[in-house]
């Protein structure tokens, strides 16, 4: 009897799960697709090595990946490789100070070095895992935000894609347009070469070892949680019945705490998507107080309760992080108030034609659909079942009998009249849910557009594609519904006119994406120098020769031997990092390392100056040498350089010097350990 029961229920649970299946198969298509692109993405975007032995890395990535590069380095074969856990991580990029970068990407690839993973795939592996998260992410926030699939699907490419009206400019140049940088300024022909204000996502922001990368799927998490959690008044369980009180209470609790959780870890990988985040809670949460005292307070307690949990959670586990940042940034300010348009940068000094450069008509749609997002009845909530009242409970109150059949036509109306009644409040309530998350992600825009996160105001792309994950979702909802109104014109409809709305539709589309499409183009290349076969045996000679805890003084290098080859010490690497990390007398000592390279300047300063920063090991490259009109021959002849024991690349181009020995009669080191 028992295995004829059990066969029994075969067919029901398969057609359970094929229901389960076919509510997820775009989300899985999505998935899919996503794997498919960041694979190829990323197969093609960086350290690939050629027939000669030569990395490459695409144009966007050659000198980020240097800086990152070096922390690994530094982790698996440099002075971080004998770390305990006792013991805090220091800057290699930076000697005599604490590394207060967040590092646990890198990190989490030199361990997998450990493991016995390549450098190149240690890196794709994560990276393609993140951004597979990063997509699903988006796709199950935006399905649940606008309750459309095919909308959160195409906000996906809303998202990858963004991008300005500025990319148009760059079809008047057929034979090259595809490949120029567009967001770095440069002379052309001459001309200076009209440049965008931001970066692309896919192309410039999503780049392998990028905090972006890694903390966006963070952020969405954290979108995800608030809503549902604010969107869960009502929900209805399996058998019809409302859920407790007290349940329901619990339940948007734990989601307090989840997103409160997510955020907090974001200052341990990106502090500029945690400032973000503390503006979207604070935003939200705000609405929501509103929203409360129109209830007359009703609910105060577990309304504290909830984002209490929030916050407390928010800013006890964050806290360690943030001190690091506060202590980094304490000389400067970090936050400078003003229109971003009226940076020198900026290629247009007025607000309209800045977003639209900059962002083509994504602003002013996401304005547009406020009107969907509070008005539209498809764009659910959460539950996407507005609550009914049981029927048992309708007829018993109308004294009907639901045996009587004669009824049953009557009895229907006015069951329909009470669900009717009840759907105008669930409406209101549903308006004023996604109204809270709205204005938080345009509380993220006004930030991102009226307040420069110093040092470099181009960072503050990394907040601002957190408002258009939000936004994307209802500017494709709005464009879909669009869409479904050309194709539902009558017959009588003047084909003049369909054609119209159907070309205004793909306009849209096209503005809102090509020229994001152009930054991720131009990225798919291999032709980027990363580090020549030269440089990639020097390193290994360094590795060899030298000792993780020497300490080295090199030329303005973004990718170099010395560091991105062997993860080595060194007083100051390139001096843009420097700046932005907020390393104090920065200048100071590239002006220092200027002096020491310079072959004309007095040997009793060179020596100070070795003896003052205790450096162990200096490296000329080629060049240091020819902006100095110097080659090795003038090294050779130096009266200090060529009495010294040295180690040369291959070909010439890199030379070691251990400098140690002309110091070492002289009084202990006068450098201080931060």
């Amino acid at each position: 009897r028992y295995s004829r029961t059990m066969w029994s229920a075969i067919p029901q649970h398969l057609e359970k799960f094929g229901k389960e299946i076919k509510s997820q198969i775009l989300q899985m298509i999505v998935v899919f697709l996503a794997t498919i692109f960041f694979g190829f993405f990323l197969d093609h975007h960086m350290l690939r090595v050629d027939d000669n032995g030569n990395v490459l890395s695409t144009q966007a990535t050659w000198s980020d990946l240097g800086f990152h590069m070096h922390l690994i380095k530094s982790f698996t074969v440099g002075v971080n490789s004998q770390l305990s856990l006792f013991s805090l991580p220091v800057s290699p990029m930076y000697c005599d100070f604490k590394l207060t970068y967040p590092y646990l990407p890198d990190f989490q690839s030199a361990l997998l070095i450990s493991a016995g993973l390549s450098e190149r795939m240690s890196i794709i592996l994560p990276s393609l895992l993140t951004g597979v998260s990063l997509a699903g992410l988006l796709f199950r926030f935006q399905q649940r935000f606008t309750g459309s699939s095919w909308a959160a699907a195409l906000s996906l490419l809303l998202s990858l894609f963004a991008g300005g009206i500025g990319g148009f400019s760059y079809l008047l140049e057929p034979t090259n347009g595809f490949s120029l940088d567009y967001v770095q300024f440069y002379f052309y022909r001459g001309q200076p070469w009209h440049e965008l204000f931001w970066f692309s996502l896919t192309g410039h922001v999503l780049l392998p070892q990028r905090s972006s990368l890694f903390s966006y799927p963070l952020a969405l998490a954290t979108f995800l949680a608030v809503r549902i959690a604010l969107g869960g008044v009502g929900q209805l369980s399996v058998s019809g019945s409302k859920l407790s009180s007290d349940n329901e209470h619990s339940r948007r609790f734990s989601l307090h705490l989840l997103a409160g959780l997510c955020a907090a870890l974001l200052p341990m990988i990106q502090g500029h998507n945690f400032v973000g985040m503390c503006i979207f809670f604070g935003a939200v949460g705000t609405v929501d107080l509103i929203g409360l005292m129109a209830s007359s307070f009703t609910g105060w307690y577990r309304w504290t309760l909830r984002w209490l949990a929030t916050g407390v959670t928010l800013v006890i586990l964050s806290l360690p992080q943030l001190l690091l940042f506060v202590k980094r940034v304490g000389e400067k300010d970090f936050f400078e108030f003003g229109g971003l348009w009226n940076l020198p940068s900026s290629p247009i000094h007025h607000p309209i034609g800045f977003w639209l450069e900059a962002l083509g008509p994504f602003v002013p749609l996401s304005i547009i659909a406020i009107e969907t997002v509070l008005s539209s009845t498809t764009l659910t909530n959460a539950n996407s079942t507005p609550p009914r009242v049981p029927r048992d409970q309708i007829n018993n109150n109308l004294n009907i009998n639901p045996n009587n059949t004669a009824n049953l036509s009557n009895n229907n109306n006015k069951n329909n009249n009470l669900n009717q009644q009840q759907q105008p409040l669930q409406t209101t309530q549903q308006r004023f849910k996604r109204a809270r998350l709205y204005l938080g992600f345009f509380a993220i825009f006004l930030f991102s557009t009226y307040v420069k996160i110093t040092p470099w105001e181009k960072d503050n792309i990394k907040v601002l594609y957190l408002y258009i994950f939000g936004c994307s979702g209802p500017i494709a909802y709005l464009l879909l519904r669009l869409g479904r109104e050309v194709f539902r014109m009558p017959i009588q409809t003047k084909f003049a006119a369909r054609l119209l709305w159907f070309s205004v539709l793909a306009f849209l589309v096209f503005a809102l994406t090509f020229s994001g499409f152009l930054g991720t183009y131009r990225e798919i290349d291999e032709g980027g120098h990363f580090l020549s076969a030269e440089e990639v045996e020097f390193s290994q000679t360094l590795i060899e020769n030298t000792s993780p805890s020497d300490r080295f003084l090199i030329g303005e290098l973004t990718t170099s031997p010395v560091t991105s080859g062997a993860g080595r010490h060194v007083i100051v690497s390139f001096a843009g990092w420097a700046s932005s990390h907020g390393y104090p007398s920065w200048s100071l000592r590239v002006a220092h390392r200027d002096i020491v390279l310079k072959l004309d300047s007095p040997e009793e300063f060179v020596v100070e100056i070795l003896w003052h920063y205790s450096i162990d090991c200096v490296v000329f490259d080629y060049g240091s040498l020819y902006r100095q009109k110097k080659s090795i021959v003038d090294l050779d002849q130096h009266p200090l350089w060529g009495r010294l024991r040295t180690l040369s690349s291959r070909n010439g181009n890199h030379r070691l010097y251990f400098v140690r020995d002309l110091y070492k009669d002289l009084p202990k080191e006068p450098h201080s350990t931060h």
